[in-house]
């Protein structure tokens, strides 16, 4: 593992952990390249307390030397409280990061807000940029201007990355006292605009925007225009929709297709030949025909394919109960302990949405579309 993955993967465990979040799917997405003939990386979502929405985007692609790691973390978007960021990437000998707390309100205009907010970073800020072997990126005006003036953007060394960690730590750490606290009543009362949801959205219009970042046409080489304009709307949309959903189960089948191409008569002549060679400690024995190993293939491609189908329908039903949960069933129960730890309201909610999608899911399929169509009144076609 990199370092660029450590440090990601370090902080996205940490944000998870903190709030308790919840994924949508496992992953989200499978992301593939013509450029490998494995999948080259995933996407991840996840949501729960006072992250109404985090986004992972994960690649690894060898044959170029490319191992990039890209973690949005949006509150919610009626919410005043800034978003989180980490960038971290390994492309060939070289790092880069970005990191940095996105604002939700005109700074210039409100500077109680960046008192409380954004001043707390500046030691931490100033501390950073004196690393040795760190290079500012090549980012245009816009990018900065669309960014905060306490991002940390740069071009880095083996050495002065891993120093990163400690700042990526602190950053964290304040973000995470900052939603935890909220803004005090003093600056909520001070803002100038309490339009919070319709900023940030034409804020992440311009900062997911291709024409004002370049590297989405880097995106656009490696995995195709439709998946880069796909992930693009995943980024700007501020909920997990129903379209993202399907495109990600559909987006999952269509990874089985390479999968079973494996059960090509070639492949199983050469496993034949050579499974010896490359497993010489092995005992176990191969299919004794082309047409139980092409069974075998299938069957797992099903298997695969059906879990893809339930994680759809598990998120689906989570979606529809958190926003309405008047429709969870009154019989519920949660243990006495689980109230008193949960944090809040919305944590309850999670816990009793959770509890109701294991129940359903250990049930026949029979039942489950039963339950679509009587409980959630979703059609379901014989």
């Amino acid at each position: 593992m990199s370092l660029a993955n450590t440090i990601s993967q370090k902080t996205l465990d940490a944000i998870v952990d903190r709030f308790g979040l919840s994924e949508h799917g496992e992953p989200y997405m499978t992301l593939s390249s013509p450029m490998s003939p494995v999948p080259v990386g995933q996407v991840r979502v996840f949501s729960g307390g006072p992250v109404h929405k985090m986004v992972y985007i994960g690649l690894t692609v060898p044959p170029i030397g490319l191992d990039s790691h890209m973690i949005f973390a949006f509150t919610p978007p009626d919410s005043p409280l800034p978003h989180f960021t980490l960038d971290s990437v390994l492309a060939g000998p070289h790092f880069a990061f970005h990191l940095d707390m996105i604002p939700r309100v005109d700074l210039g205009a409100n500077l109680a807000y960046i008192d409380e907010v954004f001043q707390p970073l500046t030691t931490i800020f100033d501390s950073a940029k004196e690393i040795e072997g760190l290079t500012p990126a090549h980012l245009s005006p816009r990018q900065y201007a669309i960014m905060s003036p306490w991002m940390l953007a740069y071009r880095a060394t083996e050495d002065a990355f891993a120093q990163i960690d400690a700042h990526v730590d602190q950053y964290l750490a304040h973000w995470f006292k900052v939603l935890e606290t909220k803004l005090s009543v003093h600056t909520y009362e001070s803002l100038d605009n309490h339009n919070f949801s319709e900023r940030d959205q034409r804020n992440r219009a311009a900062i997911f925007n291709p024409d004002v970042d370049p590297v989405w046409a880097q995106i656009d080489r490696l995995l195709g225009a439709d998946v880069s304009t796909q992930l693009q709307g995943l980024l700007r949309t501020q909920d997990v929709q129903l379209n993202d959903l399907l495109n990600r189960l559909i987006n999952q089948l269509d990874t089985l297709i390479p999968f079973l191409d494996v059960s090509h008569q070639d492949v199983f002549n050469l496993i034949q030949r050579d499974h010896y060679i490359w497993f010489p400690e092995t005992t176990i024995n191969l299919p004794d025909s082309y047409t139980i190993y092409q069974t075998q293939i299938t069957h797992s491609a099903l298997l695969l394919g059906y879990s893809y189908f339930e994680v759809f329908l598990a998120d689906l039903v989570r979606k529809i109960y958190f926003h309405n949960p008047n429709m969870l069933p009154r019989d519920k129960q949660l243990n006495f302990s689980e109230i008193v730890e949960a944090e809040n309201y919305e944590t309850i909610i999670r816990m009793m949405i959770d509890k109701e999608i294991i129940s359903l899911f250990y049930k026949s399929m029979e039942s489950v579309i039963a339950y679509f169509r009587r409980k959630l009144c979703l059609p379901w076609s014989d």
